[in-house]
C-alpha cells in the first residue's frame, strides 16, 4: 500500500519503490500527508523549498542507513558522508531527488561560456614548456615532479579563468595526500576520495546573515596520490583533468561570492548562474558521493564534470609544437631532463633564486 501512495510521486513500478521505515513514517496519515508535501513541493515550491527537501531526503537516507550498519547506534559522526549507499533500498527517495536536482540548470550562456574558457586555459597550457614536457612524459616522471605538474595546472587555470572580471583567488592552497582504498583489514577506507574541494563560504554566507564580521572564502583542494586514485593512474590528461574539477569548483563559490557581495551586474548573461551558485552555496545543499546516483547529477557537480570532460579532452590532444619533448636529445638541447625537470619547473613558482 505504501508503494501505492508513492506511485503518483515516482512514477516508478513497484520494483523500484520500498516500504519506508515504519519508525520514520509511523501511520498511514502522515505518510499520506508526507507525499502531499513531497508532491507540492516538486510541482510548485521555491527553489529554497527544494533545496531543502534535497537536504532533508539526503539526511532521511543517510539516518535509515546508520540504523542498519551501526544498530548499536554508535556511528562515527560524519560517516555516511563517506560510506556508499545501497541505493536499491530508497528507490523513492533518490527518484525525487534526482527529479528535484534537474530543476536547477545552468543558462546556455554561462555552459557556451565554461567552453570558451575550457579552450582558453587549454591554449595557455600548450603554449607552456613545462606542460610541454609533462604531457610526453608523464609516466617517467616520480611523483614529486607530477605534483609539481598538478600544482601548475592549478595555477594556470585560476590564472585564465574569469567571467565578468570574476576570478578566483591565485593563491588557492593545494594539499597532496595518499589514502589507499581499503584499510589494512580489508574494509572501505572512509577517508579514501579522488580529490575535493572546501572553502568557509557557507559560514561567511552565514556570519553575514547574522551580522557578524566575516572575511574571504579560504579554497583548500585537496588531491589523493595513492596508486588507487584511479586519476593519478589514468595519465597525463586524465590526473590534470581531476585537478580542473576541483579548480572549477573554486570558481563556482568565486561566483556564488560575486553575487552574495552584487559585484555581478543583474544585466549580466551569467546573473542568474551567479544566483544559482549562491543559493546551492547559501543551504548548503549536497550531496557526497556516498549517494552517487544523485552526486553526479546536481548542479555543482554537473558543471565541473562537464569541464573536467572538456579539459581532458583538449589535454589528450598533443599540443602543438611540442614534438621536441618526446625525443630526450631534443629535450635536452631545450634545457629538459626527467632528472633536470623537477628544479626547472619550481622556478615557476619561487623565482630565479630556487
Amino acid at each position: 500500500m505504501m508503494n501505492q501512495n508513492a506511485a503518483s510521486l515516482s512514477n516508478q513500478g513497484s520494483d523500484n519503490t520500498r516500504f519506508l521505515s515504519s519508525t520514520f513514517h509511523s501511520h498511514m496519515p502522515t505518510l499520506r500527508a508526507r507525499f502531499d508535501r513531497y508532491n507540492r513541493i516538486l510541482k510548485s515550491g521555491s527553489a529554497d523549498e527544494k533545496l531543502g527537501l534535497i537536504q532533508e531526503l539526503r539526511d532521511y537516507i543517510f539516518a535509515e542507513e546508520e540504523k542498519i550498519l551501526f544498530p548499536n547506534g554508535d556511528a562515527p559522526e560524519g560517516i555516511m558522508w563517506q560510506t556508499p549507499v545501497d541505493e536499491s533500498r530508497y528507490g523513492v527517495e533518490i527518484h525525487l531527488m534526482l527529479k528535484l536536482c534537474a530543476d536547477f540548470e545552468y543558462s546556455g550562456e554561462y555552459r557556451l561560456k565554461m567552453r570558451e574558457i575550457a579552450n582558453n586555459i587549454a591554449v595557455a597550457m600548450a603554449a607552456d614548456k613545462d606542460m610541454q614536457f609533462a604531457q610526453h612524459n608523464w609516466s617517467g616522471m616520480d611523483l614529486a615532479q607530477k605534483k609539481t605538474v598538478l600544482r601548475k595546472a592549478q595555477k594556470i587555470h585560476a590564472q585564465v579563468q574569469q567571467l565578468d572580471g570574476i576570478q578566483t583567488s591565485q593563491n588557492i592552497s593545494v594539499v597532496f595526500n595518499n589514502e589507499a582504498r581499503a584499510l589494512p583489514d580489508g574494509q572501505h577506507n572512509p577517508q579514501f576520495g579522488y580529490a575535493s574541494h572546501s572553502d568557509s563560504l557557507h559560514s561567511i554566507f552565514n556570519s553575514k546573515a547574522l551580522g557578524w564580521m566575516f572575511g574571504t572564502p579560504d579554497s583548500i583542494i585537496n588531491y589523493n596520490i595513492h596508486p588507487d586514485n584511479s586519476f593519478m593512474r589514468g595519465g597525463f590528461a586524465t590526473a590534470l583533468s581531476a585537478m580542473h574539477h576541483e579548480q572549477q569548483h573554486a570558481f563556482q563559490s568565486a561566483l556564488a561570492l560575486a553575487y552574495f557581495e552584487k559585484r555581478i551586474d543583474p544585466a549580466s548573461p551569467y546573473y542568474k548562474d551567479a544566483e544559482l551558485l549562491y543559493r546551492l552555496r547559501m543551504h548548503d545543499c549536497y550531496v557526497p558521493p556516498s549517494i552517487y546516483s544523485v552526486y553526479r547529477k546536481q548542479a555543482l557537480e554537473r558543471d565541473t564534470f562537464d569541464f573536467q570532460h572538456l579539459m581532458e579532452t583538449h589535454l589528450r590532444r598533443p599540443f602543438p609544437g611540442s614534438g621536441w619533448a618526446k625525443d630526450p636529445a631534443q629535450a635536452r638541447a631545450h634545457g629538459y631532463t626527467l632528472d633536470g625537470f623537477f628544479g626547472r619547473i619550481r622556478k615557476w613558482f619561487r623565482g630565479p633564486e630556487a
